[in-house]
């Protein structure tokens, strides 16, 4: 356990004996309660107003901490699984409330205040480059929800979730099989000790991944008196390597939910204090808290690190606050928090600067901004049960992300779709321009689905400031499925694209509780690419939750760097490629020409189809229009007729695959070939489909000159009646980059 110090100013360190800790704690009070009434002014009766700053905080409690431990993830025992199945508690301010809102909801005895709006899809869609499935349930400690997170190194892809780990190259092949995440952190395992809501990030910044979770003094919540931060960081971009571990106590109360942030010089963990008293399961709230680490000393590996602890209430919020994986280079550190109030109008936008170096330290100052109400959704209705609903949360941001000027943070909220008359769970998007002075909300809109509901998104942005996203779905007629989506940064604001398919549910969840969040991390080795998993209903008797794993790209593929060539003479034809930029693989992308949605499910398509791709400022009837709003909505580049590298030509004889009548419940298959009718090699990626519909063989695959790539489709209706999707394949063909093939069937 680390002994923590308190700083007087010159680095020198005094141990935290009783008389010293009553008077840190009444200055605490005193200035907490100073911070209280000079801030509520501004952070009430908001009204038209855009934006209001508040700075009045207090200096944070200087503390060196000292390093724990060294581990190495590959000497680690598997996950210790609990006797029974054991559900982790959601800490609310208000849980009763909560309870009774949440009921009511779902018997319509009252509906969420959800505007009546959506946000156009467009023809942007992301392509999936390779999936493979993730940690389940089996590998976990027997215990819901997941928590999963992902992120991706050089060469490899890190999942963590409650509460264990595992890691694999980039080919989904396994490196290091699940593991007890407790023992990364020098912790007792799982099964003895409560700890929960890992996250994960690797900072393409400093090559380095940062993991962190919570833990409790003993194996129940209902029984632990003291919480603790842990922190692991490694040693160098290879997850395999050693890991430095570092614990905060926090002695009395716990930070429930922790996120995690970074910048250039920062790495930040957030969460929402609760008391102890009686125990950690039954005190009430005390606030926001954040402890700073000094990242340059947690990456060196420092035996005292020094850390700066802005204790509970820097934020009454009831929500934790949200720091941002920050992709870009820069001194101030953004966090985001919205308040647990039913109908939320604001969101504070947090800067933190400086260093904690026992001196001057770390620096923080708020922005209030106006946003659409923020509600709690509904739960999730899924198929083949009107009883158990999937429990999707609350309002509490999940996710955030900085770069270039641009933060984006995402909730699942309250909506009613476009063509609906139900309010469902949707997905909430906020950008915030943090450049100019005084930051402004640029985009600010919900996303679902008509029938359909979507909850618990993630959020990251590749390094050309395009947003991918992966989030769960269902339906009374869909169980539930991970799916992704995003946008372009040229797309039109307060728009996403259409959502995508990439693991199917396969039953009905019989667990309590979903989520709580999903997971996004950008691929350093090629930072257009982004890693996302996500939860679906999985086959099991039990707690039947699975994760899937996803590789995407939303933007064109980076132009390959021209080989110099090893002739010594200036001659001209020495540099043949000299225009590198003109990359077929741009195609990849889908183009705006669809007259239809080409998402491959029948329920995830949320807008009427038009014949324009051109979207106006109308269709989003809570955002106001801007002069650019009605931008066209073209997400792809138009590659020149002599492509460099070459590319293969992808041919595929049909258009419509129709299985005409089958009898419910039973299966009909037929075959898909794509052929490589090209002189070189051709890349292709076969998409999925929803059920009734499923491919056998989706995925990305090489196929060399003359080859054959086959998929089987199948049909399993479950209901007599005409069912129809859409399969795309694409490929890096710069003259064929996508082929739509129209899937139905007629269950009898």
């Amino acid at each position: 356990m680390n002994r923590p110090f308190l700083s007087d100013g010159r680095n020198s360190r005094l141990p935290l004996n009783p008389r010293n800790v009553f008077i840190a704690t009444l200055i605490a009070i005193l200035f907490g309660f100073a911070f209280v009434w000079i801030s509520i002014p501004a952070r009430a009766g908001l009204g038209d107003i855009a934006s209001v700053s508040s700075t009045a905080f207090t200096a944070p409690q200087s503390i060196i901490v000292e390093r724990s431990a060294v581990v190495d993830p590959m000497k680690l025992a598997p996950p210790a699984m609990t006797m029974r199945p054991r559900s982790r508690p959601r800490r609310r301010r208000d849980p009763i409330a909560y309870r009774n809102m949440k009921a009511a909801m779902a018997s319509g005895a009252i509906l969420p205040e959800a505007p009546s709006m959506l946000s156009l899809a467009l023809t942007t869609t992301p392509t999936v480059l390779a999936n493979f499935i993730g940690l389940g349930q089996s590998e976990s400690c027997n215990c819901e929800p997941p928590d999963t997170q992902v992120a991706a190194g050089p060469n490899h892809v890190f999942e963590v979730d409650n509460v264990a780990g595992k890691i694999w190259d980039k080919s989904g092949n396994v490196v290091r099989a699940a593991f007890d995440l407790n023992g990364l952190f020098n912790l007792p395992p799982a099964n003895t000790l409560f700890s929960s809501d890992p996250r994960i990030r690797y900072d393409t910044i400093s090559g380095r991944w940062f993991i962190s979770m919570l833990s409790l003094d003993t194996s129940d919540i209902s029984t632990a008196q003291n919480g603790q931060y842990n922190l692991a960081v490694s040693t160098s971009s290879d997850p395999t390597q050693p890991f430095n571990v570092y614990t905060f106590p926090t002695p009395g109360d716990f930070p429930d939910q922790p996120s995690l942030g970074f910048n250039d010089d920062k790495v930040v963990s957030s969460g929402v204090s609760f008391s102890c008293s009686p125990n950690c399961g039954h005190g009430p709230q005390v606030g926001n808290e954040f402890v700073v680490w000094n990242k340059s000393e947690v990456i060196a590996g420092a035996a005292n690190v020094h850390t700066d602890y802005f204790p509970p209430p820097e934020d009454f919020s009831g929500f934790p606050i949200m720091p941002a994986k920050s992709r870009s280079s820069t001194s101030t550190l953004f966090m985001a928090s919205a308040p647990d109030n039913r109908n939320p109008t604001s969101l504070t936008l947090w800067k933190l600067t400086g260093v904690p170096d026992g001196l001057t330290g770390t620096k923080v100052a708020t922005t209030d901004l106006t946003i659409n109400n923020l509600p709690d959704p509904p739960n999730a209705k899924q198929k083949d049960s009107t009883s158990i609903l999937i429990d999707s949360g609350d309002a509490r941001l999940l996710d955030a992300v900085y770069r270039d000027g641009k933060f984006w943070t995402v909730a699942t909220t309250s909506c009613t779709p476009t063509g609906d008359t139900a309010a469902r769970s949707c997905m909430r998007f906020i950008e915030v321009l943090t450049g100019g002075g005084v930051p402004s909300v640029n985009q600010d809109f919900n996303f679902g689905t008509k029938s359909a509901h979507d909850y618990y998104p993630s959020v990251d942005l590749d390094s050309s400031d395009n947003l991918i996203t992966s989030f769960s779905q269902s339906s009374g007629a869909e169980f539930a499925s991970a799916f992704l989506s995003g946008r372009l940064d040229s797309d039109p604001i307060n728009t996403l694209g259409t959502p995508l398919l990439f693991k199917g549910g396969e039953a009905t969840y019989i667990g309590r509780r979903w989520g709580d969040y999903s997971g996004a991390g950008i691929d350093p080795a090629d930072q257009s690419v982004i890693w996302l998993v996500a939860e679906y209903a999985a086959t099991g008797a039990s707690i039947n939750w699975g994760t899937w794993i996803a590789k995407a790209r939303i933007g064109p593929a980076p132009s390959p760097t021209p080989s110099p060539t090893a002739s010594p003479t200036p001659s001209a034809t020495a540099t043949a490629s000299a225009t590198p930029t003109a990359t077929a693989t741009s195609t990849m992308s889908p183009t705006p020409t669809s007259t239809t949605s080409p998402s491959p499910t029948a329920t995830s398509t949320n807008v009427t189809p038009t014949a324009t791709p051109t979207i106006t400022p109308t269709a989003t009837a809570t955002i106001t229009p801007t002069a650019t709003a009605s931008a066209t909505a073209t997400p792809t580049l138009t590659p020149t007729a002599t492509p460099t590298p070459p590319f293969g030509r992808m041919r595929i004889a049909t258009n419509h695959l129709n299985f005409g009548k089958v009898t419910v419940s039973l299966t009909k298959p037929l075959q898909l070939n794509v052929k490589n009718s090209g002189k070189f090699n051709l890349r292709v990626n076969i998409g999925m489909l929803a059920p009734p519909f499923h491919v056998n063989g989706s995925g990305t695959f090489d196929i060399p000159k003359g080859g054959l790539q086959t998929a089987t489709v199948t049909f399993k209706p479950d209901a007599t009646g005409p069912a129809s999707q859409t399969l795309i394949v694409t490929s890096d063909d710069p003259k064929h980059p996508m082929k739509k093939i129209k899937v139905s069937g007629i269950g009898k």
